[in-house]
């Protein structure tokens, strides 16, 4: 049993993921559903335990969105197949999170990285309706070698900066590291085009990684 696997009372996140997103010319970010599964938290007709939040996030794999998607871009239904990862939940501490693109996916010469932050658990990936995340770019400074962040649009739920000068240097690094040992796993050298999408939150002033896939531009 999954859920007897943490320590009791443990707060889960329950991430989907399927063989039916990021592939060429669809990507799918977005499409299918993340909950948080709370012990403690009152049950309601819809949920009652563990497994009934499971069930919501496989489920998603045949929402009327999904479907729609997957048909216009001519994907077999019956041959995708929905994988959940589960971990503890960040809670409260997952102030922000972040989708972030290593490359400038604006001007794909001009070079930088582009990233994408919001408050809350899955604010980028799953915004509310109306609601538009922190935009940057971040680029190198070829004299200090320090990523200076450059932005392109304020969060609509928040007044200032989400992140500081010193985790947009973290999360510089992190993207780097994580785009050059993906190089070398899907023998990438030398392609302008190959980058790296990945989803990160910031747990306590540290960034943590919570997912990592090649990069597909539409």
């Amino acid at each position: 049993d999954v859920e007897k696997s943490f320590p009791p009372g443990t707060v889960l996140r329950l991430r989907s993921s399927t063989n039916n997103e990021d592939l060429d010319g669809f990507n799918g970010a977005g499409l299918y559903a993340s909950r948080t599964f709370d012990p403690s938290a009152p049950a309601t007709s819809q949920r009652s335990g563990f497994a009934d939040v499971m069930k919501d996030v496989w489920s998603s794999l045949w929402s009327f969105r999904a479907v729609e998607e997957r048909t216009f871009h001519k994907i077999d239904h019956f041959a995708t197949a929905m994988g959940v990862l589960v971990h503890p939940s960040y809670g409260d501490k997952e102030a922000i999170a972040g989708v972030a693109i290593s490359k400038n996916i604006y001007d794909p010469k001009g070079g930088g990285l582009y990233v994408n932050v919001q408050p809350g658990d899955d604010g980028v990936t799953s915004p509310d309706q109306g609601a538009r995340p922190e935009e940057l770019l971040l680029r190198k400074d070829a004299r200090t070698g320090r990523y200076e962040a450059h932005t392109l649009q304020r969060s609509s739920q928040s007044d200032g900066p989400l992140l500081t000068p010193q985790q947009h240097q973290q999360l510089a690094a992190i993207l780097e590291k994580i785009e050059a040992h993906f190089r070398g796993v899907y023998g990438k050298f030398g392609d302008d085009k190959f980058a790296m999408d990945v989803e990160f939150v910031v747990d306590n002033d540290t960034i943590r990684v919570v997912q990592a896939r090649p990069w597909v531009d539409g």
